[in-house]
């Protein structure tokens, strides 16, 4: 292909993406894209893939559409004659159904993505006499889209291929037992159209805020006391206006006049101040109070509440010491005022519990609020909590193969409401299966996350653990290449790098490269790479 030609369109392709709109997944739009990556298979790989797709926007977070792919890739077998591993290459043509399901806030470029498929695959086999297979099978797939970028990894599950005629021109034709075609794929592509989720999120985002807005102006509106006295003689009035049921026509005529009417509102408003006092005091945090030093020459006791501050309490200098050995025997009741049109803290009451001693009289004080001290504070103050335990499930593309396994952390979480890198641990249980063996690894981490924005953290990786394999293809002298059980324990060291994405107060989502590094008889490079994505549960 012209390199200028083929320059032009990829600058054509991200002026595309860069300039349409930077968020795109709204409900009822279409929207397009293209993948480009590699197919991987048995202990080779090496394969690659391009792929097509089209969509339909059921939901924001929910889409459905047609993919064609073309995947290319070499599919291990075992030559009857010379016992040895050899390999074919394989041509695949699919074109399935598909449906996606996306998490994580609309006013965020970064959307964790999960999906499957079902459709026809096309295999055409290299072999000596070529053939074409048509199957079904279908496909899982997981990743993330960031702004109009795509990055998945997806896994294509198709029925193996029996009685295959295999022909390496040496002389040996011979008809396979079982070839599988299972494959999985490492992609990024870009899609273009499905509207404008950014302008779409913001103007929710516009009126939430003005809803929130509104609701905060009119509950502090409703806690002011010109509300509730307004309020209160409404209700009050309105009842007094009532015809009672043992009352006349005529006596509720004289009560109910504009004179009495008057009157009765000078009335309640003597009244609303209290009540207004009595009905907010219930909701309102009192703190813990303690008892500081003395001051002789003011006569005054420094008294500390945790919420409201300092007070000092007039205590005759006389009846000082008396007030500091009974002050565990005190019931310290709240007081509260209006200031500001709202109800403040404004000291305590304090009287003495009843003992058996006649002769230790009641000792009342009071103590009242400094002018400047603020009204009570917000009623649904708690103290803040976070979660430091989680247990989740994640699955991997390895170098030879494909894996599952389980974790632990133990550790802050969710990372959105971090404010600063912390180090967090982590236990994780894995199994792989590969075409030169299988195996259980346990490893320990240890994670150091970085808060990047609202809900979302990387972190950099390091562990040590044990891998067990329970069979591995070994060179005998008689028979060639032969699978036996032979179990080996080696040591694991892991290194790599991983991002979080918070789904909710409770669910998190991961993705994560990590290199392990052992030594074994029978992998030259004696290590091989994961690509994991897994979904982790607070409690």
């Amino acid at each position: 292909m012209n390199k200028k030609f083929f320059h032009s369109i990829v600058i054509t392709v991200l002026f595309a993406v860069v300039a349409t709109d930077t968020f795109s997944q709204v409900k009822g739009k279409v929207r397009g894209g293209f993948d480009f990556g590699i197919s991987l298979i048995g202990n080779r790989g090496g394969g690659s893939l391009l792929g097509i797709n089209l969509g339909y926007n059921l939901q924001d977070n929910m889409n459905i559409g047609i993919k064609g792919e073309i995947a290319k890739y070499a599919v291990p077998i075992i030559h009857t004659n010379y016992r040895q591993i050899m390999y074919i290459r394989n041509i695949n043509y699919n074109y399935v159904s598909a449906f996606t399901y996306y998490f994580g806030s609309e006013t965020i470029p970064i959307r964790p993505f999960v999906g499957s498929g079902l459709g026809l695959y096309v295999l055409r086999m290299n072999a000596s006499v070529p053939a074409a297979y048509n199957k079904t099978g279908g496909f899982l797939t997981a990743g993330v889209e960031l702004w109009k970028f795509r990055l998945a990894a997806e896994y294509n599950l198709l029925p193996a291929t029996k009685g295959a005629l295999i022909d390496f021109n040496d002389g040996n034709p011979f008809v396979s037992d079982k070839i599988k075609n299972s494959y999985l794929g490492v992609t990024a592509g870009f899609y273009l159209g499905g509207g404008n989720r950014k302008k779409v999120a913001t103007e929710k985002a516009m009126a939430a805020l003005e809803r929130e807005k509104a609701a905060q102006i009119e509950k502090e509106r409703a806690e002011t006391f010109s509300y509730f006295a307004m309020d209160y003689v409404a209700q009050e009035i309105a009842k007094w206006e009532q015809r009672g049921e043992f009352e006349r026509t005529v006596d509720w005529q004289e009560r109910v006049t504009e004179e009495n009417r008057q009157a009765k509102v000078a009335e309640l408003r003597e009244n609303m101040e209290q009540a207004y006092i009595t009905e907010r005091s219930k909701t309102m945090p009192v703190g813990n109070i303690t008892l500081g030093a003395y001051d002789a020459d003011r006569e005054t006791f420094l008294i500390n509440n945790d919420l409201y501050g300092d007070w000092f309490a007039p205590v005759p200098i006389d009846e000082a010491r008396n007030f500091r050995n009974i002050w565990n025997n005190l019931v310290k009741t709240p007081q509260w005022t209006i200031r500001n049109d709202r109800i403040a803290f404004a000291g305590y009451r304090f009287e003495e519990i009843a003992v058996a001693d006649d002769n230790v009289a009641e000792q009342p004080a009071s103590i009242s609020a400094k002018p400047d001290t603020p009204g009570a504070g917000n009623n649904n103050w708690a103290p803040s909590r976070q979660s430091k335990a989680s247990i989740g499930a994640n699955v991997f593309l390895a170098t030879n193969g494909v894996g599952f396994g389980v974790r632990f952390y133990y550790g802050k979480h969710p990372p959105h409401v971090l404010k600063k890198t912390y180090l967090r641990g982590a236990m994780e249980v894995n199994y792989t299966t590969m075409i030169i063996f299988n195996c259980w690894d346990l490893d320990i981490y240890g994670h150091w996350i970085i808060p990047i924005g609202e809900g979302a953290a990387l972190y950099p990786l390091a562990g040590v653990g044990i891998l067990t394999d329970n069979g591995t293809w070994h060179l005998t002298y008689d028979t060639g290449w032969e699978m036996e059980p032979i179990w080996k324990t080696r040591v694991v060291f892991s290194y790599g790098a991983g991002i979080e994405i918070a789904l909710g107060s409770k669910l998190m989502l991961n993705g994560e490269f990590k290199q392990k590094r052992f030594k074994h008889e029978y992998i030259l490079n004696n290590y091989f790479n994961n690509f994991v994505v897994g979904l982790a549960y607070k409690f």
